[in-house]
């Protein structure tokens, strides 16, 4: 009985049967009085508000039953099934690529962590704008503050520039490899490792040399341009070690 489970429908434990059902006859099945949606926001009216906010598919189209046991169920608001596993019985695909994927996110084991289950920020109903989101558990370090250097997607909580929100093909969620993904932006140095004559380590991974997100050298350096150098180049072999 519906009235048995942990969170019923308060509809239904108030005996109010003949709220969302006629008692003989409809033109709808289930005996509706109304199409599902509608009857749902006679009460829910916080769920859809008058906004630019994304929607969710199934709020938008008043399905409310793809989701939520209308009666009532075992679970905290009448859900079908509790957390991420309600989610990925429609979004089928990101299981799969989350599965076999080399890194993932731990915040994927709960959507509603970031999201919003009616509607959100843009197209993927988030919480709040993904630079606030973000933030809220990677805080950057507020020695980046007063770093030599930092980098402006991390200072300004933009992880998002960077990194996979769920899950990726590289270490760290990276969206591309190394290289890759910062001549995303940084375009100049892109073209310049066409060039015919090129530093090899500059083609195989930036962070050889950089700091992701701050450094207490110049243009995020990993240590001072003289030892960075060093750290490959030998220096008898330049010629460095003899005394003028």
């Amino acid at each position: 009985k519906s009235e048995s489970r942990t969170t019923p429908h308060p509809a239904v434990t108030a005996d109010n049967c003949s709220d969302c059902h006629r008692p003989h006859n409809s033109r709808l099945d289930k005996l509706l009085v109304k199409d599902e949606g509608k009857i749902c926001q006679e009460c829910h009216t916080e769920v859809l508000t008058p906004t630019d906010k994304g929607k969710h598919e199934p709020v938008l189209m008043g399905q409310c039953d793809k989701c939520h046991d209308v009666h009532g169920s075992d679970t905290p608001h009448m859900l079908k099934k509790s957390g991420s596993e309600l989610c990925l019985g429609c979004h089928t695909t990101f299981a799969m690529a989350r599965d076999s994927a080399m890194s993932v996110h731990t915040a994927v084991d709960d959507c509603l962590s970031c999201h919003n289950p009616h509607e959100g920020e843009g197209k993927n109903l988030l919480k709040k704008p993904v630079e606030k989101l973000c933030s809220d558990c990677h805080e950057p370090d507020g020695e980046a503050l007063s770093a030599k250097s930092n980098h402006s997607p991390y200072a300004t909580g933009n992880c998002a520039g960077c990194h996979s929100p769920h899950y990726s093909s590289q270490k760290h969620l990276l969206k591309k490899s190394g290289t890759e993904v910062c001549v995303g932006c940084h375009s100049d140095i892109g073209t310049k490792l066409a060039l015919s004559a090129v530093h090899p380590p500059a083609t195989e991974d930036c962070l050889g040399c950089h700091k992701p997100h701050y450094a207490e050298q110049p243009k995020l350096l990993n240590q001072s341009p003289q030892l960075l150098c060093l750290s490959c180049h030998d220096k008898a072999a330049l010629g460095m070690d003899k005394t003028h």
